[in-house]
C-alpha cells in the first residue's frame, strides 16, 4: 500500500470518473518499475534545470549531490566559509524555476538557522557552506534537496526545483 501511495504522489495514478474503471484494482508496480519511474522523473527534472542554467548564462558549479551554486558577489574578507554547527544569518528570496517568487526574508528581519541541524532545506544547509560572510549566491536546489515529492504544502509545488538568491550576512 505504501508503494502505491508513493506512485500516486508522483502523479502516475490515473483514476477516471468511470465507475467501471474505479471498481478495478489500481495498477501495481514492482520495485524495479518504481525505480525506473523515479529515474525517469529525475532525468526530466535534470533537463529542466539544465535549460534554466543555460538561459541564465551563469557559470554554476554542480556538486555531487546535484546542488548548483554561483557566487555572484564575493567577499574580500579573511573570514572562513560558513560551517556546520554555526548559526547563519541570511537574507533570501526563493523562486521556482518559472521565476515566480514564493518566499523572501522580511526587510530588516534576516532569517537565522543552525547549519546542518535546523529544519530548512538540505540544499540550503549544503549551499551556505560554500559562502563566506558578506557573499551573495544563487543556489539551485533540485526536489530531493528541497521539499521532495510533496512540496511544502503551501507555496512550493510538488516535486519542484527551487532557486535561492541568498546573502550570507553573518555566521556565529
Amino acid at each position: 500500500m505504501g508503494l502505491l501511495a508513493l506512485v500516486c504522489a508522483m502523479g502516475s495514478c490515473d483514476f477516471s470518473q468511470n465507475p467501471k474503471t474505479n471498481s478495478q484494482k489500481p495498477e501495481t508496480y514492482t520495485k524495479e518499475e518504481l525505480l525506473r519511474i523515479n529515474e525517469s522523473r529525475k532525468q526530466a527534472e535534470e533537463r529542466r534545470i539544465k535549460k534554466y542554467v543555460e538561459r541564465s548564462g551563469l557559470p554554476f558549479t554542480r556538486t555531487a549531490t546535484g546542488l548548483r551554486y554561483y557566487i555572484y558577489e564575493k567577499s574580500e574578507n579573511d573570514l572562513p566559509a560558513a560551517a556546520e554547527n554555526q548559526i547563519a544569518t541570511i537574507n533570501f528570496t526563493v523562486n521556482v524555476l518559472n521565476g515566480d517568487t514564493v518566499y523572501r526574508s522580511k526587510p530588516g528581519r534576516p532569517a537565522e538557522f543552525l547549519i546542518g541541524k535546523d529544519h530548512v532545506e538540505s540544499g540550503l544547509h549544503e549551499g551556505i557552506t560554500y559562502l563566506k560572510p558578506g557573499e551573495r549566491a544563487v543556489l539551485i536546489l533540485p526536489p530531493h534537496l528541497a521539499h521532495g515529492l510533496a512540496g511544502d504544502l503551501k507555496k512550493i509545488p510538488m516535486n519542484a526545483t527551487i532557486i535561492y538568491d541568498v546573502h550570507l550576512l553573518d555566521v556565529k
